[in-house]
């Protein structure tokens, strides 16, 4: 079985084997013992523009074929592709273990060669109802003629690895042993793969290319990496030991097809497209030999398991088709790092000149430097056959000609090297492009002039006031995101911490497998030459995943990031906030859940440039949260009025008045006095002694209880002295919010369809509304998140008993696409056990963009127009059966991409996920006949508009009474009765509501 990337990738359990770092997918349906990978296509960010892409790649196939079409010359050209292979051994002599030898290589090069130009002898075995959409791809692979510096090589390195096999979460680290520009070079990694893994591809994704504009560009991992039990082929090498069914070098086949642009052959889902309308649709893979005809399910009367984009063994596999030609080749012509591929250099022999000096590094300065005036300096090699002694070299910047130097080289032989260097010059704040140009050597031309140019950037920062303040709550205001493998990074996100609406930064390490990347949070660079206090304040939130180990740093440069030194260092068990280690994919849930950090920075003051960097560093094991970041410059007194903490709806007039505070100077607050107004009153005055909040540091403090009536109200809070005197800064100091006492309650089951007047209550603390909408006819709830306004509307169910249930469960319909901003939005189901007393603690329901999508079309200002654009939605409430106060809260946050739509909240009073639906009926019974030996019971399915008491009898045909019951409150659910007391016969059921009636014949049958 080959296993590999394409671009849809089915979520599968985290940690089961090791992380994919490329384009990979694995339906459920698939031997999930071969796969045993997670879900890496969501870190790649493909999954949420996948048909974007597909729509683009459809027009631009059409429009190449039409071309074709109308052309003279009707046959396309056959391009090449120059090829490196990275050997990855652990010390083994040449030919032995994973050191393979050049002879068990070269039989992998002929099988590309072969199966992508259709020469593949086996090619005889295609079947005759396949053989008119089999094609020759015209690619052929050719090992790499010169490397990077255009020196000649065979194409094959060889470097000794770390370790004995590697995972796919080693991705990172694999590649960097060995790597030349994936630009240039067909990159294939050959080495152990743990687990049952053969290989894996990165897909041609670009930023160029529509769809996958936000998809990682990364190009220091493009390339296939290689099981070496399965590379080569016995065919042309015998004494290649491989792997029986995928000895042939098929693998290397199948992963270069997705290299190049080709998915699975079955759509990676059940009876799914990959987009190839000559290959016949697969319910699934393939594995082994099947034979012909192989029907499925999908309506295909026989499928194309000889395809190489199947999962089957080497020798069942024999063909391309002509749509996956097209397919490929129109990648390879628009894709920015596989068209560069066809005309590359390598495939060059490469040429050794007499006079030939390049450029081979920048030696001075560095990328970023603090000194507003450098002295550039370059190392240059010879790589002619004659000795150089001179030569003519010029600098430019920014486009300006600086300065001609004709340094004395001495004398340097070929492949030898010097450090030469220029004066000093002044460079400006911003960017500074460097170019450095070879004009003469020896007096004369330079014969090669591949290797004259050479480009660098240096940037001078900006050098601004000592001030870092950063809550999240929007954007990032004055601190930089650095990816540096761009894929996922440090993102902000709604994150509680006793705080409705709180967002803070947040890297999801829990499905991010690249293991040892590092993201960074970099300050400007800050002037602490004349501070008179300096003092770093965060706050952090982390739940350990068992046996892996993220970390969190903070770092301090004084001369611009070239050097650091640690200030901050946590991972592990160190870095948890919070004493729950299992808590998969972790997101705050309370204030309990952070951690405030505070550090010294005084040892810095009377530095000019210094630059403060928090640094996460993926363990692929859970989230880490980082919020607050201030940086505390001075001496006097002064706080900040963060959250009014109480919340939006509850069910008690009578509930604790709780804020939050931070201390936003430079010394510790002992005491507060503060006032409160409620609904307009007199305001109340209140003392808050015996505190004791250092600088930086949040503490949520207890006012005390306030009374009033049902309905909307609003408090004011404002802090008037600090320590005793007045705030330094009064304009954080008051704050107003409103809340709701709602007393309304209900039952279950319920159903709830926005059709006329209900008890739920909508409400928000922003301009963000749930408001009813009528779409033909259908009223739904929707959030206007289109509108450019921040927030979150929360809609609240009555307060719910459950004290008769035993089990108890939920269903709601939502629909929502993406816009063009790339905006998203998120959907949180939330659950108070105390009516909201508790605000809301308990998450049942968290997804956001992508994941909530219902509608893969991006379409700004949208409305659903159909029922397949709605998904339904189930969450288990059995836990809280029993309960007499439940309140739920539905709260969408506004990330201004596009509009939400809610609709159909039922509520059950059982936990059957599929319940059985009887459509436009109100009731209907079943099994009938009813045969006593196998039915003990008969059953009756309600689905009513309102929920009523129903009566139900059943009568034998004498007119006796035999069965007599009565529901209290009948709407959605099946009840069940013993049958084994009806007589045997034809009798009568008869169902009677408020709003209906049912009669009908049932048959006992012993």
């Amino acid at each position: 079985m080959i296993v590999s990337f394409s671009i849809l990738n089915n979520i599968i359990s985290k940690h089961c084997l090791a992380g994919l770092l490329t384009l990979c997918s694995f339906s459920s349906l698939i031997a999930q013992d071969r796969c045993g990978t997670v879900d890496y296509n969501k870190s790649l960010q493909l999954n949420d523009n996948q048909e974007v892409f597909e729509n683009w790649l459809s027009k631009k196939i059409n429009n190449r074929k039409a071309k074709i079409l109308f052309s003279q010359d009707k046959a396309a050209d056959v391009v090449e592709i120059p090829i490196v292979f990275h050997i990855i051994h652990n010390g083994e002599e040449l030919g032995e273990g994973l050191n393979i030898n050049d002879e068990q290589i070269q039989s992998q090069l002929d099988v590309l060669n072969e199966d992508f130009r259709r020469l593949n002898a086996d090619k005889a075995n295609t079947p005759s109802n396949f053989v008119s959409v089999a094609a020759d791809i015209q690619v052929e692979f050719v090992m790499a003629k010169r490397d990077p510096e255009g020196l000649a090589t065979n194409g094959i390195l060889r470097k000794m690895g770390t370790r004995s096999e590697w995972s796919m979460s080693d991705n990172r680290s694999l590649k960097e042993l060995s790597y030349w520009p994936a630009e240039d070079y067909l990159n294939v990694w050959v080495t152990a793969i743990s687990g049952t893994l053969l290989g894996y591809a990165q897909f041609p994704i670009s930023d160029q290319l529509d769809g996958l504009e936000d998809a990682s560009t990364n190009r220091l991992t493009d390339g296939v990496v290689i099981d070496n039990e399965v590379f080569g082929s016995i065919d042309k090498y015998p004494a290649a030991d491989l792997k029986n069914n995928f000895n042939k070098g098929r693998t290397a086949t199948h992963e270069i097809g997705h290299f190049l642009g080709l998915r699975h052959i079955w759509g990676d889902e059940s009876c799914g497209t990959d987009y190839c309308a000559d290959t016949p649709t697969q319910r699934t893979s393939n594995s082994g030999c099947p034979s012909h005809p192989r029907s499925n399910s999908c309506g295909t009367s026989d499928e194309m398991f000889e395809n190489f984009m199947d999962y089957t063994s080497d020798q069942c596999m024999n063909l391309f088709t002509l749509d996956q030609n097209d397919r490929i080749r129109t990648v390879i012509e628009n894709s920015p790092r596989r068209q560069s591929l066809t005309s590359s250099s390598a495939l060059l022999d490469p040429i050794i000149y007499d006079n030939d000096l390049g450029i081979f590094n920048i030696t001075a300065p560095d990328e970023t430097t603090c000194d507003k005036s450098i002295r550039p300096a370059i190392t240059v090699k010879n790589y002619g056959t004659n000795p150089l002694n001179t030569a003519q070299i010029k600098l430019s910047l920014n486009g300006n000609t600086i300065e001609t130097i004709t340094p004395d080289l001495g004398v340097i032989t070929q492949l030898e090297s010097i450090i030469v260097e220029f004066s000093e010059l002044a460079i400006f704040e911003g960017n500074n492009l460097l170019e450095f140009e070879i004009l003469t050597v020896n007096n004369g031309i330079d014969q090669s002039p591949d290797n004259n140019v050479y480009e660098y950037s240096v940037t001078l920062p900006t050098i601004v006031e000592a001030d870092i303040s950063e809550d999240f709550q929007n954007e990032i205001e004055n601190m930089t995101i650095v990816n540096t493998d761009g894929t996922s990074t440090w993102e902000i996100t709604e994150a509680f911490d006793g705080t409705l609406g709180n967002k803070s930064l947040f890297i999801n390490y829990f499905s991010y497998e690249n293991e040892g990347t590092e993201d960074w949070l970099n300050s400007e660079v800050m002037d602490f030459t004349t501070l008179p206090a300096a003092q770093l304040i965060f706050d952090y939130s982390h739940a350990r995943y068992p046996g892996n180990s993220d970390q969190l740093k903070v770092l301090i440069s004084t001369d611009c990031g070239n050097s650091y030194q640690e200030i901050f260092n946590k991972s592990g068990e160190e870095l948890m906030t919070t004493s729950s280690t299992n808590t998969k994919n972790f997101i705050p849930a309370s204030s309990a859940d952070w951690e405030t950090a505070s550090l010294d920075l005084s040892p810095y003051i009377g530095n000019s440039t210094v630059l403060i960097s928090f640094v996460g560093v993926n363990g692929y094991g859970n989230n880490i949260y980082l919020d607050n970041i201030s940086l505390i410059t001075s001496t006097d007194t002064s706080v900040k009025l963060k959250a009014i903490d109480m919340p939006l709806v509850t069910a008690s007039p009578t509930q604790p008045l709780i804020i939050t505070v931070k201390n936003t100077g430079g010394l510790a607050i002992n005491d507060l006095a503060l006032t409160y107004e409620l609904d307009d009153s007199t305001p109340v005055e209140i003392a808050i002694p015996n505190l004791s909040l250092n600088s930086g540091q949040s503490q949520q403090l207890m006012i005390g209880d306030i009374s009033t009536t049902t309905g909307s109200h609003n408090i004011s809070v404002t802090i008037s002295k600090t320590n005793g005197i007045d705030d330094v800064d009064v304009t954080d100091n008051s704050l107003s919010s409103n809340f709701i006492i709602d007393l309304s309650s209900d039952v279950i089951p319920l159903r709830i369809d926005f059709e006329k007047e209900n008890n739920w209550v909508s409400t928000t603390r922003s301009d963000v509304l749930w408001k009813q909408l009528d779409i033909n006819g259908n009223k739904s709830m929707y959030v206007n998140s289109a509108q450019n306004i921040n927030g979150s509307a929360w809609l609240f169910s009555p307060v719910l008993d459950l004290r008769d249930e035993k089990t108890a469960s939920m269903f709601f319909d939502y629909a929502y696409t993406l816009g063009s901003s790339g905006n998203k939005e998120t959907l949180k189901v939330l659950l108070s056990e105390n009516g909201g007393l508790d605000n809301y603690p308990v998450s049942l329901f968290n997804k956001s963009g992508a994941d909530l999508t219902t509608y893969n079309q991006v379409e700004d200002h949208w409305q659903p127009t159909n029922t397949d654009q709605w998904d339904s939605a189930f969450i288990d409430l059995s836990a809280y059966a029993g309960a007499s106060e439940i309140r739920l809260a539905f709260q969408l946050t506004n990330g201004r991409g596009n509009n939400f739509y809610l609709d159909n909240i039922e509520f059950y009073s059982s936990d059957n996920r599929s319940p059985m639906e009887i459509g436009d009926k109100h009731v209907t019974n079943f099994p009938n006949p009813i045969y006593s030996e196998t039915d003990a019971n008969f059953n009756l399915i309600f689905n009513l508009e309102e929920r009523q008491k129903v009566k139900i009898r059943i009568i034998d045909l004498a007119g006796n009474l035999v069965f007599n019951q009565t529901e209290e409150n009948a709407l959605n659910q099946t009840f069940s009765y013993d049958a084994n007391g009806l007589p045997n016969g034809i009798l009568i059921l008869s169902v009677v509501g408020k709003t209906f009636s049912y009669n009908t014949r049932i048959a006992v049958m012993r």
